[in-house]
């Protein structure tokens, strides 16, 4: 988890042989271990998405290989649009974040199982693609609070806009929320 908001970025690369999966494997463990003992987890949700990219194509490693499409929206931010996304609730775990690990364990494992593989003089399973797992960690209590907030702005700047525009629309907005 990124402590203070954010996120981080982990990439492997490099030549068969070089440890990627293994890096990659040990760094999953830290971050189950840490989700796990969140302090603070009463409230907050998982969500996980998992895909690869072979050759011109995606596909959701979290729905049987289905192909997807990576796009960037308005904010350059990557989409991978029409991926599974696996989430789970982080209250709901059992005591000593043993549930959490073995959830978080469950998705890694199913997705890392359909992962394109070819037998290679190192390795009996090398990947023959390159994968991109998001984790993300939401505190869903704050995100409904914030939506609350945020709706409530947008419909008082409606309102004032419409009394500043005069005419029958401004009494329709001075009778808003009288009995």
């Amino acid at each position: 988890t990124s402590e203070g908001g954010g996120g981080r970025t982990v990439i492997c690369y490099g030549q068969t042989g070089t440890g990627k999966t293994y890096t990659f494997k040990a760094v999953l463990d830290v971050m189950k271990n840490k989700l796990a003992n969140l302090e603070e987890a009463e409230g907050s949700a998982v969500y996980i998405t998992f895909y690869e990219i072979h050759g011109k194509k995606c596909y959701d490693l979290m729905n049987e290989r289905k192909t997807i499409r990576v796009l960037t929206d308005s904010n350059d931010k990557v989409v991978p649009l029409g991926a599974r996304v696996a989430k789970f609730d982080l209250k709901k775990v059992g005591e000593g974040g043993e549930e959490c690990k073995a959830r978080f364990d469950d998705i890694i494992k199913s997705a890392l199982a359909l992962r394109s593989t070819t037998s290679t003089q190192r390795n009996d399973l090398s990947s023959r693609s390159h994968s991109i797992l998001t984790i993300t960690l939401r505190d869903e209590e704050e995100e409904r609070k914030s939506r609350r907030k945020e709706e409530e702005r947008m419909r008082l700047e409606r309102e004032k806009q419409l009394a500043e525009e005069g005419g029958e629309e401004a009494g329709v907005v001075e009778g808003l929320g009288k009995p």
